[in-house]
């Protein structure tokens, strides 16, 4: 575990919910990740009701799914008070692709 992981999951990342429209407005950040890396976006729901050391537990589970990761997310968050929709999405990083090569892609045939 990185020392930026051990000291927390950057819990919820600056979000302010929109409770009436408000002109568009993008907050963009860079996130250093390699190969085999798990990044979570998560609602409040697991950020403020599983610990830690439980969403580091799920994560790092052998043999389930990214889809499974993230419900067994939102079951434990709903077990432990959740009471409106939590959402988990699990994204793992693979190898970048390889480039292609000048002239692989030919009219009509993208």
């Amino acid at each position: 575990m990185t020392q930026e992981a051990d000291r927390g999951l950057r819990r919820c990342l600056p979000f302010r919910p929109r409770t009436r429209p408000e002109p568009e407005r993008r907050r963009l950040f860079a996130l250093d990740v390699n190969t085999g890396d798990l990044v979570l976006l998560c609602s409040d729901g697991p950020c403020s009701l599983v610990p830690d050391e439980g969403i580091f537990a799920v994560l790092n589970r052998r043999g389930l799914s990214e889809a499974e990761r993230c419900r067994l997310l939102v079951d434990l968050a709903n077990a432990a008070g959740g009471e409106d929709n939590i959402t988990a999405l699990l994204v793992g990083v693979g190898p970048a692709p390889a480039p292609a090569s000048v002239g692989a892609v030919r009219e009509g045939t993208a």
